[in-house]
């Protein structure tokens, strides 16, 4: 029941938030606009994106258990419950339910399912870190354009929630680097939350994968930065790749926010707002949310048909005999 009102609550926020922008924004004109594209663009955004999301199968490849318990799996085989996981995080309620698709799926190759989930909590911490990251360092970068533009008060706001929420990551991180919170654990806590924890603080030996880890994450985020510049430019929309630079990490950063169901309606408002303020028109500033959001739909309808299609028939195809040369 309580999962159930949960899931209400995010379904209200998401409609609510996406029936405030529409009102604003001429449904005709977006449509328009949208048989206008420019499909160079738009397609370079969706190769940038498909990018994105291999350089995230990569990041999970680093952190994965190194030990003798764990076999090492091929990078096709990982890129594919990546583009599963993705289908899950993206069309299913929670936003999380990829995660755990991910963890269960690549227990065979992690060893146990402890050591699986701790490689994807951890992907999950350090992508997050990586966002705050960029956004620090383009806020920096942008400081003259947030006076001009009025986001100063924004900016403000949301750096001073990105130091409590950098304070509480790095928090956690030290926490698990600590010895003795896993003993405790491990004691006092049920054995699953035992096992994970061990599983965790094995990655205190593992602190340059980590780190690239860490550096990984900041080229996604450029590059969705890139991809939404794209998008832009395939709408005619009047944005600058610095003006990308300043509001894409900041978004991201909304969109994390467990309130609505995969950030939609957030995300929407989050553009229309952040661009608007930079002089961009509601309605080309809604275009490139819903394009940016249509592209991570497309890709994670793809990982719904891989995940449909046996991993057999996938091994077949590619493994497929070659006629004898006479």
């Amino acid at each position: 029941m309580k999962k159930l009102a949960f899931f209400l609550g995010k379904l209200l926020v998401s409609v609510s938030l996406l029936y405030l922008v529409f009102r604003r924004v001429d449904g005709g004109a977006v449509l328009a606009m949208f048989r206008r594209v420019d499909w160079w663009f738009a397609g370079a955004a969706c190769v940038l994106c498909l990018g994105g999301l291999v350089l995230g199968a990569s990041r999970w490849m680093v952190l994965l258990p190194q030990g003798e318990a764990a076999s090492r799996p091929s990078f096709p085989l990982l890129l594919r419950q990546y583009f599963v996981g993705h289908f899950y995080n993206t069309l299913l309620p929670g936003g999380f339910g990829g995660d755990i698709v991910r963890g269960v799926i690549s227990k065979q190759h992690a060893g146990t399912l402890a050591s699986a989930m701790a490689a994807v909590i951890l992907e999950r911490i350090v992508g997050l870190l990586g966002i705050i990251a960029v956004a620090f360092v383009s806020a920096a970068l942008c400081g003259p354009l947030l006076v001009r533009s009025g986001l100063l008060p924004v900016a403000v706001f949301g750096a001073v929630a990105i130091v409590l929420g950098t304070v509480g990551l790095i928090g956690s991180l030290h926490l698990l680097a600590r010895a003795s919170w896993p003993n405790w654990l491990i004691q006092r806590g049920p054995p699953r939350i035992a096992r994970l924890a061990i599983a965790v603080d094995e990655y205190r030996e593992r602190r340059g994968a980590v780190l690239l880890s860490l550096l990984v994450t900041v080229a996604i985020q450029l590059i969705m930065v890139a991809a939404v510049y794209a998008i832009a430019k395939g709408i005619a929309a009047p944005v600058g790749l610095v003006d990308c630079l300043l509001i894409v990490p900041l978004i991201q950063l909304v969109s994390c926010i467990p309130i609505s169901i995969s950030g939609l309606g957030i995300r929407e408002a989050a553009f229309v707002v952040l661009l608007g303020q930079l002089g961009v028109p509601e309605g080309q500033s809604l275009g490139v949310s819903l394009f940016f959001f249509a592209i991570m739909v497309g890709l994670a309808i793809v990982g719904g048909a891989i995940h449909v299609l046996p991993q057999e028939a996938i091994d077949s195809r590619r493994q497929a005999p070659r006629a004898p040369v006479e």
